[in-house]
């Protein structure tokens, strides 16, 4: 197993906005609304190369959602993470990097409990559609010359799960500021090419975003 752990602002930035919130205003019922999020991405990996490494990752997710009512909403969203850097060296003499892409779209349901008139907590789940592209760059192969690279690019696609929680406060009736921490998955990554040596993946993460309400 690998794992990054990135250091991350997001928690001085909302501890500020806390002290920013506004007069009371309740929550809009049976409505439309959208977010822009930002997360900082911990990323693990399951793989059955012997070593690696991974840079640190970042992503953007857009969501609407439409709320049927003060509890319950129905939410899509457009994932889009930072481009994963791994340099593996195996047993047998083997190197080459690689550059994994993954984003997606989530399909799920969002439950709300009330924390008074400016506040919610909230908890989300349901389908990840993921895909990967991952370009793979042999630095050290048989038969390979030393000042040669031998390039390929390997596809998947896939359907997981992914959870989330965290708070909703407004800061205008029509403005909202959202903390929140989650978890994405993609299971048996590149099944499609080689069932013998799949690929796990996760991504846990903290983020902050802020969403309109129309």
């Amino acid at each position: 197993m690998k794992q990054i752990t990135c250091d991350s602002p997001f928690l001085l930035l909302t501890l500020s906005f806390l002290g920013l919130l506004g007069s009371s205003t309740v929550f809009a019922e049976e409505t439309f609304y959208t977010n822009l999020k930002f997360l900082d991405i911990e990323f693990e990996a399951d793989t059955p190369q012997p070593s690696g490494k991974f840079d640190a990752n970042t992503a953007a997710r857009f969501e609407f959602g439409y709320r049927l009512n003060e509890y319950v909403a129905l939410v899509v969203g457009v994932n889009r993470f930072k481009e994963i850097k791994e340099s593996n060296v195996s047993t047998d003499g083997l190197a080459w990097d690689t550059d994994a892409r993954i984003g997606g779209y989530t399909l799920g349901l969002k439950g709300f409990f009330p924390m008074g008139e400016r506040a919610e907590f909230w908890v989300s789940g349901g389908m990840f559609s993921w895909d990967v592209d991952y370009d793979i760059t042999f630095t050290k192969y048989p038969g390979l010359p030393s000042n040669a690279t031998l390039s390929g690019v390997v596809e998947d696609e896939g359907r997981d799960q992914y959870f989330s929680a965290g708070i909703d406060f407004l800061l205008a009736p029509e403005l909202h500021f959202t903390i929140e921490a989650g978890k994405y998955r993609q299971r048996d990554v590149f099944e499609n090419i080689n069932p013998a040596k799949t690929s796990d993946f996760e991504q846990n993460y903290i983020g902050f975003g802020f969403g309109t309400i129309f």
